[in-house]
């Protein structure tokens, strides 16, 4: 038997003194075919690992569960980190919004927070004063959309008599070329 098929060779590494694992057989005189020598490794091997499964190793799903634990619980951290960042951004994005609104209403004069009074100004007077310059502001900005609305308003009648009178000097000249 010069020639050994790679499934021969695979049982002979096996039986090897040097890997540890060796085939008893009862009788020599009883011929081993090669499926029952993979047969018995393949039993040695079952319980070699029962043996070890039994001896305290951790259970396949005992140690799945403690890893889904782990990681739900590593998701749960990531997830409030996320949180905690965002809103640290919106906030910090409320009060740039905020500062960027007092600068527009400093720009037009408009106090915000306190109005700015004597000492002896009663909270009467403060208030009085404070009605008084809304009352300004709102006259103002409604004067300021009727201008706006006004001018649409003209813009739109100058196009539509632009276009109607394109459209008559469009007539007549077909007209005269006839």
């Amino acid at each position: 038997m010069t020639e050994m098929n790679a499934f021969e060779r695979i049982l002979g590494r096996l039986g090897d003194a040097d890997t540890g694992v060796t085939e008893k057989t009862a009788s020599a005189t009883l011929p081993v075919t090669s499926e029952e020598a993979m047969l018995a490794a393949v039993r040695r091997v079952n319980s070699t690992t029962k043996i070890a499964a039994d001896s305290g190793a951790v259970d396949p799903v005992t140690s799945l569960e403690k890893l889904a634990s782990t990681m739900a619980a590593r998701e749960e951290e990531l997830l409030m980190k996320t949180a905690e960042n965002m809103g640290a951004v919106i906030c910090d994005s409320f009060f740039a919004r905020m500062a960027q609104y007092d600068g527009a209403l400093d720009h037009y004069g408009v106090k915000t927070g306190s109005v700015a009074a004597p000492a002896s100004q009663t909270l009467e007077d403060a208030a009085q004063a404070g009605y008084k310059q809304a009352e300004q502001d709102m006259e103002k900005a409604a004067s300021d959309a009727f201008e706006a609305g006004y001018n649409d308003t003209l813009q739109g009648i100058y196009k539509t008599a632009a276009e109607v009178h394109y459209a008559g000097q469009t007539v007549a000249h077909s007209l005269l070329n006839e």
